[in-house]
């Protein structure tokens, strides 16, 4: 859940993703927004697809390095980022 005063992520739409990219982690498929941690290049960055009766929406954090999109990812999972 979203926390108080939590830190915004940049969200790009793609449509379709333009890479193909490496899943190093993701949140629960039973939930209508999913996120995945995903690995491209030596870069990372934080995919979000939310699906609804249009389709799928899918949005892409910018790529960071390893570490920080390590603790982006963590921040969002524990409501501290959006």
């Amino acid at each position: 859940m979203r926390r108080l005063g939590c830190e915004g992520i940049e969200w790009r739409r793609v449509h379709p993703p333009l890479e193909r990219v490496r899943v190093v982690a993701h949140t629960c498929e039973c939930l209508a927004t999913v996120f995945e941690l995903c690995g491209r290049g030596g870069a990372y960055l934080i995919r979000r697809t939310t699906r609804g009766p249009g389709g799928p929406v899918v949005e892409e954090s910018p790529a960071i390095p390893a570490k920080a999109a390590e603790d982006l990812w963590f921040r969002l999972l524990r409501g501290r980022a959006r």
